[in-house]
């Protein structure tokens, strides 16, 4: 889950010609490589819990939606046929390798022509990574799958700041040192006099750079990322306010997304509310056992996948693999088969065996409890 494959970029070397607030070079100079990957190691060793949570406003100009996907909507079809301003909030925490997600946003729906409600829950318990999906309906969704690294923790929302706490974490928003190099240029961005830090990839048609603060414990002022998919450029400008001496927090941030053609496909302006670091997170916010009136399906390591449902009672439906097409309405109030005709168990008779084991168990214990006893 590398950064730069992550954020589904875009193209375009114009892209950074003249791009506001560069400010100007200065000669070459300034701290290494190596200090700034100490100092970033520092502050990811006193950071491995923390939680912030943060609102935001996306702003999508008229035609953005329509002129970034062209085959999801009709010829000469304009979304949105106006500016469009959205209102959305989320929230992350991390405890050691646990993570958790939840975000409240606006997605864009191609067959209503609008924008649909979606909250998600995105849990990493140490070894599974579960995405709770809720679109406002029924029923819940939920995707679980073993995964050695939190699984869908990395997004365009999050990465402004999760490298503000693990910027040496690749998998959670942070950067492989040996993908960058310092070029020795000292450039003001936003008022703060920063150090440029490029890919080793970088050319001038793609490439990503970072500008770090060096009176801000070289956190990142300012991201950028060209020439990859469907954007000309990515831009995440972040501030800061101290948290301590010589500590900072991220406070928010102004994210830019630029289409091939040079429009803007959306901006994003993010407030942090709540930001705390080091304290205890408690352990069922890491859980991922689904809730009631649930689909979930089930990706093992090794194996092959599997569905149930989560009855409004807490209790668990199979459904077998000719019955993923069933309605969730459905699934919830007959048993396995039913649906398609077939003859239904009771459950005695679906769980005979695992009750003729456990009297065989209860026999063989008594029986050795009375052998016990005839020695004494």
């Amino acid at each position: 889950m590398r950064t730069g494959t992550v954020l589904l970029m875009a193209v375009g070397s114009a892209a950074l010609v003249g791009w506001p607030g560069q400010g100007s070079a200065q000669p070459a100079g300034g701290p290494s490589l190596a200090d700034i990957v100490a100092r970033w190691r520092q502050r990811q060793d006193a950071t491995q819990t923390f939680r912030i949570a943060w609102t935001q406003t996306v702003f999508y100009p008229k035609g953005a939606c329509s002129a970034a996907s062209p085959r999801d909507f009709a010829a000469g079809e304009v979304f949105p046929s106006s500016d469009a301003t959205l209102d959305e909030r989320g929230l992350v925490a991390m405890d050691g390798e646990k993570a958790r997600l939840e975000r409240a946003q606006k997605t864009v729906n191609t067959f209503t022509k609008g924008f649909t409600d979606l909250d998600i829950h995105a849990v990493y318990d140490g070894k599974t990574g579960a995405l709770l999906s809720d679109r406002g309906g029924s029923h819940k969704r939920m995707s679980r799958q073993s995964a050695p690294t939190p699984p869908m923790l990395l997004t365009s929302d999050t990465s402004p700041f999760l490298a503000a706490f693990r910027p040496l974490e690749v998998d959670v928003g942070g950067y492989d040192p040996d993908l960058f190099r310092t070029t020795g240029r000292s450039v003001v961005v936003n008022g703060a006099r920063c150090v440029e830090v490029a890919s080793v990839r970088s050319s001038p048609t793609a490439g990503c750079t970072l500008w770090l603060d060096p009176a801000r414990d070289y956190h990142v002022v300012r991201f950028q990322q060209y020439g990859v998919a469907r954007y000309a450029l990515i831009q995440f400008d972040v501030d800061y306010v101290p948290d301590g001496p010589e500590r900072w927090r991220p406070a928010g941030w102004v994210s830019v997304f630029q289409l091939h053609d040079g429009r803007l496909h959306r901006r994003v302006k993010a407030t942090v509310t709540e930001c705390e670091v080091g304290g205890r997170v408690a352990s069922t916010a890491f859980s991922t056992v689904p809730p009631p009136n649930t689909r979930v399906e089930d990706y093992p390591e090794s194996g092959a996948p599997s569905e149930f449902v989560v009855r409004p009672d807490g209790s668990r439906r199979e459904v077998l693999p000719e019955e993923r097409f069933e309605p969730f309405d459905v699934l919830v109030r007959t048993e396995p088969g039913e649906p398609l005709g077939r003859p239904v168990r009771s459950w005695w008779g679906r769980n005979w065996m695992v009750l003729l084991g456990c009297g065989a168990a209860a026999a063989g214990l008594a029986g050795l409890v009375a052998v016990v006893r005839w020695r004494r």
